[in-house]
């Protein structure tokens, strides 16, 4: 347990870092892409890669994809069913924050610490289920439906923003080489490893550079609402999980942690090209990385 608190403070101390380095100037604004861009092109795929260094496939990981495909669905559906009374410009935070989980950013680091290159291929697993709506297809749908505003359709949506993901692409090919027998050879992982490890540092340096905490009350309620019904969907699935599903333990374990991450950073991004309230949405962010720092610090404690 021990191990397991001094890991979490560790990346917490990391966070503290960045949003000092930030909120000092330190930091200017416009590095922040710098960062960003490293941690999506190079390290979080890196560290992808770097999980599969003697992988051995194995189809219950498929149950893992289908559990964080249907979590993502839920609380997507459930956004979209609640606020179809609403403006369409007061729907945005609701179904573009809502549903889907920082795997790559926050998770992946936190059970690599916690769990090891294991729990990392488990959770690379389960963000194949999560990204199918969080890297595109929730964004086509609310701009399809919501907005009106139909250029291409859903799937070519879907199918283009998904191919712009380098940690995705990773995903896939691994996957399908994986299922004829072929693994990631030590001698790229022993290449690789020194860029994978940077993934965490940055990942945690990266959501302390964002972290926005200036919001009226009026905002904080729909934060407030938006986290609730995420915190509702995870904690019912996390029961299904533990009580229902048939998964062997660490697969259970690492499921679970997954399902308590917090609020994918590209839906940042999403609600900045609807010219949403971008404040709202940065706050949202930031308070869900505390919630959910909590809730996957105590997990680990009581699952591991």
């Amino acid at each position: 347990m021990f191990d397991i608190l001094l890991s979490a403070s560790a990346y917490a101390l990391i966070i503290v870092v960045g949003a000092v380095c930030s909120h000092t100037g330190f930091i200017k604004s416009e590095t922040k892409n710098v960062f960003s861009r490293l941690l999506f092109n190079i390290t979080l795929p890196c560290t992808v890669v770097y999980s599969f260094v003697g992988f051995q496939f194995d189809a219950s990981l498929l149950l893992v994809s289908a559990v964080s495909f249907a979590a993502t669905v839920v609380g997507f559906g459930g956004a979209m069913l609640f606020t179809r009374r609403r403006k369409p410009e007061d729907r945005m935070i609701p179904t573009l924050m809502g549903f889907g989980y920082n795997i790559g950013c926050f998770a992946l680091p936190f059970i690599s610490s916690v769990v090891g290159p294991t729990g990392v291929v488990i959770a690379c697993m389960f963000d194949l289920g999560n990204t199918i709506l969080v890297s595109g297809g929730a964004y086509a749908i609310v701009r399809t439906f919501i907005l009106k505003k139909r250029t291409g359709g859903v799937i070519g949506s879907l199918i283009r923003t998904t191919l712009k993901s380098p940690a995705l692409d990773c995903y896939l090919v691994l996957i399908a080489l994986s299922l004829v027998g072929i693994s990631v050879p030590e001698q790229l992982g022993t290449l690789i490893h020194p860029m994978a490890q940077a993934n965490s540092f940055l990942a945690m340096f990266m959501i302390g550079l964002v972290l926005e905490w200036h919001i009226d009350k009026r905002h904080l309620i729909e934060v407030c609402k938006v986290l609730g019904w995420r915190l509702v969907v995870a904690l019912v699935f996390c029961a299904l999980v533990y009580f229902v599903v048939p998964m062997p333990i660490d697969l259970r374990n690492v499921t679970i942690l997954c399902l308590l991450a917090p609020i994918m950073s590209v839906g940042l991004v999403y609600i900045i090209w609807v010219n949403g309230d971008t404040q709202t949405a940065g706050f949202a962010i930031s308070l869900s990385v505390v919630v959910a720092f909590v809730l996957m610090t105590a997990a680990s404690v009581l699952l591991m």
